[in-house]
């Protein structure tokens, strides 16, 4: 049976966005155990988040925002690729393209970092989800601001409403992440975590003024910027 653009999306996001619940998941369900055991969540005291590999060298706040940037970001690029694909307007295409660019970088050295902490988090395209995690979380699956929601509901979004409904979701979504990597680049407990929310929060400051003022122009003329090759703020290189 042949699948429409949107299905055929889905088909290819879902393994992905799976494989970061299913990590996230196995947080959740730690939490629950301890919440169950307090003699046991006691005597552990500070110890580490444990994670589908092994014992995480990270505390319990800090391995939670791993994972919520992790999967924040993978929605970035996710539905970066989608705007590629479907935005009707230059400049929403154009801005599509830096965050593929800039949070497809940001996931990386995220990867990288969580690794040396014994976290292991899924690759972009990776459609397993890591070892030993079992059912995603039910509580997270469900949640109405979760990664799969969004990107259901922008695959489902017709083609004349989409470049307004993507920048929506885009100032959305910056405006959760300046927040999370500000509580992060404030308190956490890992040095290095500490420092990488520190670095990257200014480009996601400016992704979010950038992603505001291009919203604001989209809803006031849907198709300002189309079919012109100027330049525009979206278009400027990343730093």
């Amino acid at each position: 049976m042949k699948l429409s653009t949107p299905a055929r999306c889905f088909h290819v996001l879902s393994p992905l966005v799976a494989a970061l619940m299913a990590v996230a998941g196995s947080s959740a369900w730690a939490q629950a155990q301890d919440q169950a055991s307090p003699a046991s969540a006691a005597q552990r005291g500070a110890t580490p988040a444990s994670t589908a590999t092994g014992a995480s060298s990270l505390s319990r706040a800090d391995h939670d925002f791993v994972l919520k940037a992790s999967m924040g970001g993978q929605m970035e690029v996710e539905l970066g690729r989608l705007a590629q694909d479907r935005a009707q307007n230059d400049e929403v295409k154009r801005f599509a393209a830096r965050m593929v660019t800039d949070h497809g970088r940001v996931n990386d050295e995220l990867r990288t970092l969580a690794a040396t902490k014994g976290l292991a988090l899924p690759a972009s395209g990776d459609g397993d989800a890591a070892p030993g995690t079992g059912k995603r979380d039910a509580a997270a699956r469900n949640d109405a601001g979760s990664p799969q929601r969004e990107l259901q509901r922008l695959q489902a979004v017709s083609s004349a409403n989409f470049d307004r409904e993507y920048m929506k979701a885009m100032v959305s979504q910056h405006k959760t992440d300046v927040a999370l990597f500000q509580k992060a680049g404030a308190s956490a407990q890992d040095a290095e975590l500490k420092a990488f929310a520190q670095r990257t929060l200014p480009a996601l400051q400016e992704h979010l003024q950038m992603a505001r003022s291009l919203n604001d122009r989209i809803a006031t003329n849907p198709r300002s910027g189309s079919g012109h090759g100027g330049a525009s703020a979206a278009s400027q290189p990343s730093r």
